[in-house]
């Protein structure tokens, strides 16, 4: 059955780990699970922090790790989907004799992103770099 790489990319960046739980991949969704868990304690005690001690500690690093985890996550899900995709018509392929058929003998997935994709990934990085430098 093949795997939508939107819905593997939405799904990880709304919910790190859970595009990659979609696509199969334990390893990278537990990785993806546990460096968000962290960042977001690591937030909370922060915030808890300045507000009990009148602090103004910043958590900029852990908000642009946050983002860095959401959109690395994503990317990687949305490659694994093409990927996977790309893999599962070979062996079709190859189980019925033939080279190519239909319209992949035309017109093979392309494993590269556009722009638009990689604009789509790095615009919280960006956001949130934008965000530190403001103040």
């Amino acid at each position: 059955m093949k795997k939508n790489p939107g819905i593997a990319a939405v799904l990880n960046f709304l919910l790190p780990g859970v595009g990659s739980i979609y696509m199969g991949n334990w390893l990278m969704a537990i990785i993806h699970i546990g460096v968000g868990v962290f960042a977001s304690v690591n937030i909370y005690s922060i915030h808890m922090n300045n507000i009990v001690h009148r602090e103004s500690n910043s958590s900029t690093f852990y908000l642009i790790l946050v983002a860095l985890n959401c959109s690395i996550g994503a990317y990687k899900a949305y490659y694994d989907a093409e990927q996977y995709n790309v893999s599962l018509q070979k062996n079709v392929e190859a189980e019925q004799g033939k080279e190519g058929f239909g319209w992949y003998k035309n017109n093979p997935p392309s494993t590269k992103l556009s722009p638009l994709v990689w604009l789509f990934f790095s615009l919280p990085i960006l956001l949130f770099l934008l965000a530190y430098l403001s103040f």
